[in-house]
């Protein structure tokens, strides 16, 4: 009796080891799997979080967040436009003046190409235009509007001729021009003589 006592708890411990056995491999197997699933979903999260071209371009759009209004940026389309920050929203892109110059984004001024780094490749049509256009007319005080938004008081250059700066006043533009063969230094605020076509 004693012997089939001990031949009992021997038969239940084996075969608790054996399911305790086939449990520990569904648990690692479970384990696995969810491991698996976690790698995967970091994968597609790693592939979902990558920016897209549409991305991309909304970035491009949003030049202006941010910016306050009056901030001047280099168009990304032509050498000889720029655009205007206005509400954190790109202006209607505005052509360089007087014709042949282009902007220069590191002065926020129009100067001629020279003296000027052009990083946009126009390739050739936009070459051949830019030397059959006419004279660019001023840009209008509408569109220099926007260079004055929010500014109380200030002397900033204006952005299609050195020989001319912009007055704003309580974020109202006044158009200026300095005497003949000065112009305007926008780092001291004062008109003196230099170069038009060298500013």
């Amino acid at each position: 009796l004693y012997l089939l006592l001990v031949l009992a708890v021997l038969c239940s411990a084996v075969y608790a080891g054996g399911d305790s056995k086939e449990k520990s491999k569904e648990e690692s197997k479970e384990k696995s799997k969810e491991s698996d699933e976690k790698s995967n979903e970091s994968s597609s999260k790693e592939v979902t979080d990558a920016p897209d071209s549409t991305t991309i371009a909304a970035a491009a759009e949003d030049r202006c967040a941010g910016q306050p209004d009056g901030t001047v940026l280099a168009s990304l389309t032509t050498c000889s436009n720029f655009v205007t920050c206005q509400g954190e929203v790109e202006t209607v892109e505005t052509p360089c003046v007087p014709s042949g110059t282009i902007f220069d984004a590191s002065r926020g001024v129009c100067d001629y190409e020279p003296n000027v780094l052009c990083t946009i490749d126009e390739g050739v049509t936009e070459a051949a235009t830019t030397e059959a256009a006419t004279i660019a007319p001023e840009p209008s005080p509408d569109q220099l509007k926007g260079l004055c938004k929010g500014v109380i008081i200030d002397m900033i250059p204006h952005p299609g001729n050195c020989g001319k700066f912009v007055i704003c006043v309580l974020g109202k533009p006044s158009i200026q021009s300095c005497v003949k063969n000065q112009v305007f230094y926008s780092d001291i605020k004062v008109c003196a003589f230099g170069d038009p076509k060298k500013c």
